[in-house]
């Protein structure tokens, strides 16, 4: 065989791993979520949930829109979201809601996967994370929030 066939070869089985590697979600969460559309419902007076989703349009290609509510915790009742996994905000992506400050990295993840669950939670306001000011002090640990309303580890970042 000529060496420019083998070299052909190699090029594309080179690409078609490119390619599953990238349909399996493999790609930056910039990529990964191009066209995803994601709405942020927040209280129109808290500041670091407008930092969030500017976290978000800026660090990735979420098409996020804001919903404004003063009945918040009513809303996340109505979604099922335990009160030990809240925090300030919620969004909701398709049947998913992701609770908090939530990293890229969990949401392409649960876009990825596609679990039999509600959604994921990053509890409290943690230090560091998205839309978050400060340092990050340690690993954040993200709640999977499943259908029966427990939790377990969806993944620690």
């Amino acid at each position: 065989m000529k060496v420019a066939g083998i070299i052909g070869i190699v090029l594309a089985v080179l690409a078609v791993g490119a390619v599953g590697y990238a349909a399996l979600g493999r790609t930056g969460p910039k990529e990964f979520l191009l066209g995803t559309a994601a709405t942020v419902y927040k209280d129109p007076s808290c500041g670091c949930c407008g930092q969030y989703v500017d976290f978000l349009r800026s660090s990735s290609d979420l098409e996020v829109e804001v919903e404004m509510t003063s009945s918040l915790a009513s809303f996340k009742d109505s979604m099922g979201i335990p009160a030990d996994v809240r925090s300030c905000h919620v969004m909701v992506i398709g049947d998913y809601f992701i609770e908090g400050h939530v990293p890229l990295e969990a949401v392409q993840k649960l876009l990825a996967d596609r679990p039999d669950i509600k959604g994921i939670a990053l509890p409290g306001m943690p230090s560091g994370s998205p839309g978050m000011l400060g340092p990050k002090r340690g690993p954040w640990t993200v709640y999977a929030v499943h259908r029966d309303g427990s939790t377990s580890v969806f993944m620690t970042v």
